[in-house]
Parts: C-alpha cells; sequence; structure tokens
C-alpha cells in the first residue's frame, strides 16, 4: 500500500512537474531581486486553457480583486505595472490552478505534499538570511533588519515574520501521530524548517513569532487523541531542543540576551498587552472602513499610520467597505470549508491535523500583519490552500454521491 501511494505520488507530480515547479519557485521571495513571483504569470494561459467553471467563491475573488485595484487607483495609488497584475490576477490563478490540481492528481496527499512544498519555499529564503546573518554577526539581531545573501534585498523583521509564520505553525505537528510512512516523513521535514524557522525569528527579536510556535503546540495538545504521554512527550522535545541549543552555543549568552531583549521590546506602547500597539491601529482602521467607505491611500488618518496590521482591515483601508466585507465573506468560507475538511474520515488524521493548524496559524498571522503589501506570496498561498480544501471537499462529496448510486 505504501508503495503505491509512493508511485502514485511521484506519477501526480511528474505529471504536473511543470506547474508545481513554477508554484514554488513564485513563493520565493527576496531571491532574485524578489523576480521569483513574476513566474507566476505563465500559469494564467494554463487556467484559462483548462477552462474550469468560477464558482462562488472565485468570483467573489476576481470582484474583489478588480474593486480592490480600482479603489486605489481611484485614489491616487501609484501602481507598477508589475503590481496591477499581481493584484489582479494571482488571486484568481492561485485559486483556479488549486482547483485543476486537485482535480488532476489521483492521489489527495499529493496537494498536501504540494502545500508543504510551498510553505518551506516561502520560509527558506527568510530562513537562509537569517541564519547566515547570525553565522556572520550576533546571534541576537538588534537591528531587526537582515539582508540576503545575494545582497539586493533587505527585509524588517516584520517582512520575515509574514514568510516564517506557515513553517513555524509546523512546529506542533511533532505531537500529532501519523498512519503512513508518507506522513511521517512530511512531519520530519516540517519540524526541522519549523526549529530553523523558530530560530529566524529569535534572531531578529519577533514576539509574533513565539505566540504562532506556542499556538501550534497548545492547538497539536488539544486536537484528539489527548493523553499524558502526548504532553510528556511535548516536555521531552522542549528539554532535547534547549539542552542541544546549550551545548551548540556552549558559553554563548543566546538565552539570557534573547530574554532581556524581549524584555526590553516590551514597553510602552508597543508592549504586548497592546498587541505591539495594533489595538489602536485596528479600532482606527475599523472605525475609518465605515467613515470612508470608497477607501484611502492615506492610511489610518486619525492615528497617522500607514497600516493597520491585520490583513481584513487593511484590505477594507485600502479597497473600501466592499473589499473588506468581500474578504471577510472569502474567509468565512474557507473557514467553515475547513472544518468540514477536518470532521471528514476520508482523510488521515495527520491531514487534517496539518492543515487545520496550518490554516489556524495563518489567520492569526494575517489578523496581525498588512499581508497583501508585506508579503503577498503569503495571500496567496492563503488562497490556494482554501481552494484545495474547497477542491477536495467537493472531489470527496462527488465520490460519495457516485458510491450512493452505485
Amino acid at each position: 500500500m505504501a508503495s503505491n501511494t509512493k508511485l502514485g505520488l511521484l506519477a501526480d507530480l511528474r505529471h504536473s512537474w511543470l506547474i508545481c515547479s513554477i508554484l514554488c519557485i513564485g513563493m520565493l521571495p527576496m531571491w532574485v531581486n524578489g523576480y521569483c513571483m513574476y513566474v507566476l504569470i505563465l500559469l494564467l494561459p494554463v487556467v484559462l486553457f483548462n477552462y474550469q467553471r468560477l464558482d462562488p467563491p472565485c468570483c467573489l475573488l476576481i470582484l474583489f480583486s478588480i474593486v480592490y485595484v480600482m479603489a486605489r487607483l481611484f485614489n491616487g495609488a501609484q501602481y507598477a505595472p508589475s503590481g496591477l497584475i499581481f493584484d489582479i490576477f494571482y488571486p484568481f490563478i492561485s485559486y483556479q490552478v488549486a482547483g485543476l490540481l486537485v482535480r488532476r492528481f489521483a492521489f489527495k496527499q499529493s496537494s498536501i505534499v504540494l502545500i508543504a512544498l510551498m510553505i518551506i519555499c516561502l520560509g527558506l529564503p527568510a530562513i537562509v538570511a537569517n541564519v547566515r546573518d547570525a553565522a556572520s554577526g550576533e546571534l541576537i539581531n538588534m537591528y531587526r533588519l537582515v539582508t540576503s545573501e545575494t545582497g539586493d534585498v533587505t527585509r524588517s523583521a516584520t517582512g520575515f515574520g509574514m514568510m516564517l509564520a506557515p513553517l513555524i505553525g509546523c512546529f506542533g505537528l511533532i505531537l500529532i501521530r501519523t498512519s503512513t510512512q508518507l506522513d511521517s516523513k512530511i512531519k520530519i521535514l516540517l519540524f526541522a524548517g519549523s526549529v530553523l524557522a523558530l530560530f529566524s525569528t529569535i534572531h531578529l527579536l519577533n514576539r509574533t513569532g513565539l505566540v504562532l510556535g506556542l499556538v501550534s503546540v497548545v492547538l497539536a495538545l488539544a486536537l484528539p487523541p489527548s493523553s499524558m504521554k502526548k504532553m510528556l512527550y511535548c516536555v521531552t522535545i522542549c528539554v532535547v531542543i534547549v539542552c542541544a541549543l546549550a551545548f551548540v552555543l556552549g558559553n554563548s549568552t543566546f538565552i539570557d540576551d534573547a530574554i532581556r531583549l524581549y524584555e526590553a521590546r516590551d514597553q510602552g506602547t508597543g508592549s504586548a498587552g497592546s498587541y505591539g500597539g495594533r489595538d489602536a491601529m485596528w479600532a482606527g482602521g475599523l472605525a475609518q472602513i465605515f467613515s470612508i467607505p470608497q477607501g484611502t491611500e492615506q492610511g489610518i488618518i486619525s492615528i497617522q499610520k500607514n497600516y493597520a496590521h491585520n490583513m481584513w482591515i487593511d484590505a477594507g483601508i485600502k479597497g473600501g467597505l466592499l473589499c473588506f466585507i468581500m474578504l471577510i465573506c472569502f474567509t468565512i468560507i474557507y473557514v467553515v470549508n475547513l472544518y468540514r475538511f477536518f470532521i471528514t474520515p476520508h482523510f488521515t488524521r495527520f491531514e487534517r491535523n496539518f492543515l487545520l493548524i496550518l490554516g489556524m496559524i495563518m489567520l492569526l498571522q494575517m489578523g496581525v500583519e498588512p499581508v497583501i503589501d508585506g508579503v503577498p506570496q503569503l495571500f496567496w498561498i492563503f488562497v490556494f490552500i482554501a481552494s484545495v480544501i474547497i477542491h477536495l471537499n467537493r472531489k470527496r462529496g462527488s465520490h460519495l454521491s457516485i458510491d450512493t448510486n452505485l
């Protein structure tokens, strides 16, 4: 059975290797001066020539993209041609390509593997840049700015945090039991990536990343089956990681410095109690969406902030009230389908838990950062994963109806 799954997976990926390669390359931020994302436009002909009906979520995305761009242009946004292409076509491409692959793949695990590869590609440039920065300088970067290894792109901790968030969310997967060799390999690969992602987020004193890692562990502990064994396993893993860090770092003051500098950050309006000052930005942004329903490029006028640090609110500030409502509706559709996916026994427990934890972590990250402007690849992956789950549910439903008829 395992060999059949492996052969089926390889056959699926080989049959669609070009599409999968383009998706993975397009998810690489920073490298080649950020031009990797341009390759995703090559998937537009694939989507158009392999016609598939536009379902309600896709129509909602198309309408959102058009209204968002038109509102920003009307409000004086200075769009580069590439920016227009990204905002108008890429959400549509991400959704439709995901649906095309789900229908084309013979094995449902192929979609799970592709999602894992895409989130690894999203976080890989951040991990490489931060590990390189730590190796060549201080283990803690107090300036919270890192240049890529090619020296052509500099990112802030906020940008790196968005790139690393999906991988950090996989930290808790080590506590999830697997039933197949494929699931075990995916778990080990993602856990290794999550450890490096957590190191990177500590290197930049990013508090959000630590919270996401903790939430991932809590979710993994809460998901059935719950047991004392799982709790002891979690404690053992944490002790092993701490001991390994102490051994590798030797006499380094890495841990002491990290604690001291995190405490220094947790002061004043930027404290954790005010969500890094985001509470005022959220309140100001929500109030502005309803007072200026057509949107504005001036940011939050009342508190003179460019962003509310919330994907939905920021979309409403820039694109207007209609964009805010449409993006909320698409998110609700995603959450409903994620729940349906989680409760069905058609998928393995690990697959269901993986996409549930990943989905919750991504929603949390998008709730505290301006994703569409900051790291648009994270938004496109969100749309891609939503489409995969929607189409997997739909595919399973069609199989059940066929079986019933037989």
